[in-house]
């Protein structure tokens, strides 16, 4: 038979429960000994920080592993825009690179035709007039007849082809310069008449 102080109503649940100086805590990690069927976990504030934070470096990781692999490749759309973007600046890029070289033929021509007025000039002084235009169909031509008066750059931009004509101490000079592209459609026709050049649409 059991001692008269556990079968009391008085007993050790009792007594405990009565002790001011213990909390929950305490009474439970007291009685879990005693009562195996009472699976009960202390309520310790250090303990609900720590899975506190262990959950949201969790939550933290899951999000950043969602990000980086939301952010893995590009779609159909975005690579579609980025190759017309590149074809749009590539075409702008070879169009202002073609415009400058035909603009550097037209100058390069400029230089040749001063040169030939400089001959010209020249060879007027000396022969008091100038060449005749029998026998003069190309530039190389009439640089032929002016070598002794000045020197010609061995590469010129012009229209080999020319058309010259002298009378009465006055001459003209129509040459060409062809830009690129076209089949040589598209230029500009210089005109050296009398010292003055001009340009003249094709």
């Amino acid at each position: 038979m059991l001692p008269r102080h556990i079968l009391s109503p008085e007993s050790w649940e009792g007594r405990l429960m009565r002790r001011r100086n213990l909390n929950a805590d305490s009474w439970f990690g007291y009685c879990s000994p005693l009562m195996p069927g009472l699976n009960v976990a202390p309520n310790r504030p250090e303990s609900q920080e720590k899975h506190k934070k262990t959950s949201l470096s969790h939550v933290n990781i899951q999000k950043a592993g969602s990000y980086f692999h939301n952010q893995n490749g590009f779609t159909l759309t975005e690579l579609l825009i980025v190759l017309a973007i590149i074809a749009i600046l590539s075409t702008a890029g070879m169009m202002s690179y073609i415009i400058a070289r035909d603009k550097a033929k037209v100058a390069s021509c400029y230089v040749s035709l001063d040169a030939v007025k400089e001959g010209l000039e020249g060879y007027s002084i000396e022969h008091n007039g100038y060449p005749a235009p029998e026998g003069i169909n190309t530039l190389a031509d009439l640089s032929e007849k002016l070598r002794e008066y000045v020197d010609f750059s061995p590469r010129s931009t012009c229209d080999n082809n020319i058309t010259y004509q002298s009378e009465a101490g006055a001459y003209q000079i129509t040459t060409a310069v062809h830009y690129t592209g076209g089949n040589g459609a598209f230029g500009v026709r210089l005109v050296l008449e009398n010292g003055e050049i001009r340009e003249e649409p094709m």
